[in-house]
């Protein structure tokens, strides 16, 4: 009989620490999820609508780590437009040859230099080339302390980017979008 108690007891104590064990489990799983997502913050960036050309905003999660520096927040913002949309209902206007990159960040505005080989892999027409501007424009001026935007080739300032759309000015973000 004490024997039978003895295994009933080590049964009903095994059984609750499991319990505990799982309830434990569970909550850290639930602080772990809490704290991943923390971890995250939306990202705004615009593309075109496939249909009707428009910029249409889209918001991602990225690392939060991406983001502590204003030049670390260019630079994701350029990354993830040059990944192109998730949906299927926007294209990507950015060519995936050549690169865009930051070249400075100052008074609000930042600059952004494309290399040749950008500017030649661009399809251009007038709607190809206002789709590509103006989706870094936005993209970038939807970060705080962002307000303008300026474009190089190669490192100079150019009046065309590919015959259509004067690139020489400081621009600012269209109103002409799809929130």
């Amino acid at each position: 009989m004490k024997k039978a108690a003895s295994i009933l007891l080590a049964m009903l104590l095994l059984f609750s620490v499991t319990a505990c064990g799982t309830d434990n489990t569970s909550a850290n799983a639930v602080a772990e999820v809490e704290v991943k997502q923390n971890e995250k913050v939306i990202l705004s960036l615009y593309f075109p609508n496939r249909e009707t050309s428009q910029l249409t905003l889209e918001k991602r999660f990225v690392d939060k780590a991406l983001m502590e520096k204003k030049e670390d927040q260019v630079n994701t913002v350029l990354e993830e437009l040059k990944k192109g949309p998730l949906t299927d209902t926007l294209v990507n206007p950015i060519p995936q040859q050549g690169t865009m990159q930051i070249a400075s960040v100052k008074n609000k505005t930042v600059t952004i230099d494309f290399d040749k080989a950008f500017v030649d892999a661009h399809g251009g027409g007038s709607s190809g080339e206002y789709a590509t501007i103006y989706a870094i424009v936005n993209s970038l001026t939807a970060l705080e302390g962002i307000e303008k935007v300026e474009f190089t080739v190669d490192g100079k300032k150019t009046d065309q980017f590919k015959g259509h759309l004067d690139i020489a000015s400081v621009f600012k973000p269209t109103d002409d979008v799809d929130e």
